[in-house]
């Protein structure tokens, strides 16, 4: 309806001033003076809507950003976004740190990062009790270049395996040079003989005000793991809306800084992940160029060792 509405525009309106215009009994220099006025108007007009609406997103339940469109979608474009959006990770900055559990959390954990793009190096050095006992070297990122320039990152995801089940971990995050990018605590969860094992559950969170209050709550609650069942962001595997998932990692941040620990989570699958509804009948592609988000950002599966983070493919 929208691009019904912005043709009508573009093509009648000019059209119909033309006729008018040209009906009064001006001279043939001035028919094309405004021949020539009303067509560079149009030129200008659609120069401007394809620029305005390159890299469309539609985002549902996510109205902490875009411009309403819809009951529950909220609308944004490269366009707006670079108008209204700061740089997500700066160049020499870690702007998410974050825990994905793989299939035996107790004694192992994924840990990713996102980095600005000259910062294809990062050291996750695991503590315990001040002493390192782990020093993985991340050296080949998935470079996520894609996206509008201020969307760009890197995306680091290391393994860290034969751990202690319920033992405190410190994690520092380092560059090439050893300076310290970022450092929190961690624990990994209860082994399978635990009593107790405090879970925290839920699904389709969407971006607004609810999740958050929701997520808030986990400061008291004190989980040790987070349980997702799908449709996190309802991004709809589209990059351009990569925002939705900063929205979501930054909620979960003062939840970390509250416990002084990531929180491992665990995600499955729902449909607004991985572009169903969205993409519909189209295939979603499997090459690491346009794979969605869900997977690129949060590995839960090793390889066949078990030793190592799969290549995103």
């Amino acid at each position: 309806m929208l691009a019904v509405f912005a043709m009508a525009v573009i093509v009648l309106i000019p059209t119909l001033v033309w006729k008018f215009y040209t009906r009064s009994s001006v001279s043939l220099r001035g028919e094309i003076v405004a021949t020539a006025i009303l067509l560079f108007l149009w030129l200008a007009i659609c120069v401007f809507l394809v620029v305005a609406t390159k890299g469309t997103c539609v985002c549902y339940f996510t109205d902490k950003y875009g411009i309403k469109v819809d009951k529950d979608a909220y609308m944004s474009t490269d366009f707006t976004r670079l108008l209204t959006l700061d740089q997500v990770c700066k160049d020499d900055e870690v702007c998410h740190l974050y825990a994905t559990a793989p299939a035996d959390p107790s004694t192992s954990v994924f840990f990713n990062a996102h980095s600005g793009l000259p910062l294809d190096k990062l050291v996750f050095v695991l503590k315990k009790d001040n002493q390192t006992i782990r020093n993985m070297l991340s050296e080949k990122p998935y470079r996520m270049d894609n996206v509008e320039s201020i969307g760009q990152r890197n995306v680091h995801s290391v393994l860290i395996t034969g751990l202690l089940a319920d033992t405190w971990y410190q994690l520092e995050v380092q560059n090439s040079k050893g300076d310290i990018l970022k450092e929190i605590g961690y624990k990994t969860t209860p082994g399978a003989n635990a009593q107790i094992v405090k879970i925290a559950a839920g699904g389709d969170l969407g971006m607004n005000a609810q999740a958050e209050l929701m997520t808030s709550y986990l400061k008291d609650f004190k989980p040790d793991i987070i349980i997702l069942g799908g449709d996190t962001v309802y991004d709809d595997a589209l990059r351009t809306c990569y925002y939705s998932w900063d929205i979501f990692y930054s909620m979960f941040k003062p939840v970390y800084v509250h416990l002084n620990r990531l929180v491992p989570i665990v995600m499955s699958i729902g449909n607004h992940d991985v572009g169903f509804d969205a993409l519909n009948p189209i295939t979603v592609p499997s090459s690491s160029e346009y794979l969605p988000l869900f997977f690129v950002y949060n590995p839960q599966h090793s390889t066949q060792d078990g030793q190592d983070v799969p290549p995103i493919n």
